[in-house]
């Protein structure tokens, strides 16, 4: 990915995993790593501010080792997720994996929760992906999900069509918001207005349904509404962050 400036950044990423069978039950363990590197322009004409600092080439090792205890009527996966940093910010962080499944009625109705986490890396080519008019020179820190607590119900309402319905908790130690950002600098190449990010420890509800419909293995179709509520801790609404989503997905399997 590169900018107007100058500035490129490469991105590696490398995903394994190892896992074993005692029985019915599984264990293993998922492993990856991510290396981002830099070009840092000769000039910092066209930066907003010196950023250089924060364009330093880093990496991130994951290791989530599990096991997975399968019965007839349900299934739990106990496990957890390790990152370490390399080169920047914290050197370690932790979180849960853990969820299960259970069969109240079998071909009829489920429960399924779980505890979880996660650590993302947010490179470049994401960033601009979700935000073209971001400001060029930023570099987001990882976001770090320490706890992403979720259950929900699953009821097959006809023989194709299944009702979901869940409910959520996510606790964000650095969620970045978009905020606009105006610079009155001719020297910046017409970057008068862009957007900046700020960064918040967030606590965020959700709850919704889904219907999903799937005839013999060729249509399938989904309708998702989900509603979200933030809860800041700084700042005073959460930017450009969707209070209602909508998701609809329609797929055809020609052969």
């Amino acid at each position: 990915t590169n900018t107007a400036s100058g500035l490129s950044e490469n991105l590696f990423t490398t995903k394994g995993y190892l896992k074993s069978n005692l029985e019915k039950d599984e264990y293993g363990v998922d492993i990856s790593l991510e290396h981002l590197s830099y070009k840092i322009p000769d000039s910092t004409i066209l930066y907003f501010h010196d950023a250089k600092d924060a364009f330093t080439s880093y990496s991130i090792f994951g290791l989530s080792p599990y096991y997975l205890l399968q019965k007839t009527d349900f299934n739990v996966k106990l496990g957890f997720k390790a990152f370490f940093s390399f080169n920047k910010g914290r050197a370690a962080y932790a979180c849960p994996d853990v969820m299960a499944n259970l069969t109240l009625v079998r071909d009829l109705f489920y429960l399924y929760g779980g505890v979880t986490g996660d650590l993302k890396t947010s490179s470049m080519q994401s960033l601009f992906k979700e935000n073209r008019y971001v400001r060029p020179d930023i570099h987001l820190d990882e976001l770090y999900t320490p706890l992403d607590a979720y259950a929900g119900i699953k009821f097959k309402l006809f023989e194709d069509l299944i009702l979901n319905g869940f409910l959520g908790y996510k606790y964000i130690d650095n969620q970045y918001f978009f905020v606009n950002r105006q610079i009155a600098d001719n020297v910046l190449l017409g970057y008068n207005n862009t957007f900046d990010v700020v960064y918040d420890k967030v606590d965020l509800f959700n709850t919704g349904a889904s219907l999903t419909y799937n005839r013999d293995k060729k249509i399938s179709a989904l309708l998702k509404v989900t509603y979200n509520k933030w809860d800041m801790k700084d700042q005073a609404y959460a930017w450009h962050k969707p209070k209602w989503e909508t998701d609809f997905d329609l797929n055809y399997k020609i052969n």
